[in-house]
């Protein structure tokens, strides 16, 4: 009986210190990584499942390029405010006409998710200089996910 307490009690020990290291290392990690987010994106590809296949475009060319109001061209800026201790997205989108369309900011949360006009866009960092978003987006009563990519510029 005693040796299965020793054991038990080892055992126990081992499992709980296991476990609280794993946890502390998780949270330092996704730290270190939205710091890798901070800087200037500015879009590069569109891409949607539907009908069975991905349509992928140039974020500049996705239709209708006949449209002159159309978003053409956005810029993400990721920010780290150390008063508050958040991360924010800043988002500018420009038009076919050129015109700028003013800037948005929202808080990132902990799934690295901001919401821009009721749209949550979540962001994901493939590498130091690819970043994607991916969101719902309606269209003629249809609703699908859309990823766009974006390049680091700054």
């Amino acid at each position: 009986m005693r040796k299965f307490l020793t054991w038990s009690l080892i055992l126990t020990l081992f499992v709980g210190v296991t476990s609280c290291s794993s946890s502390d290392d998780s949270v330092y990690r996704q730290e270190n990584k939205l710091n890798d987010f901070i800087g200037q994106w500015e879009t590069n590809e569109l891409s949607y499942d539907f009908g069975g296949s991905t349509h992928t475009y140039k974020f500049s060319e996705m239709p209708p390029v006949t449209n002159p109001d159309r978003i053409v061209r956005e810029i993400i800026t990721i920010s780290y405010n150390t008063n508050t201790d958040k991360y924010y997205a800043t988002l500018v989108q420009f038009t076919g006409r050129g015109e700028e369309i003013p800037a948005v900011t929202s808080e990132i949360d902990k799934d690295n998710t901001a919401t821009f006009e009721a749209i949550k866009r979540s962001y994901i960092l493939t590498d130091k200089t690819t970043l994607l978003s991916i969101y719902p987006f309606t269209h003629f009563g249809t609703t699908l996910d859309i990823t766009v990519s974006y390049n680091k510029i700054q």
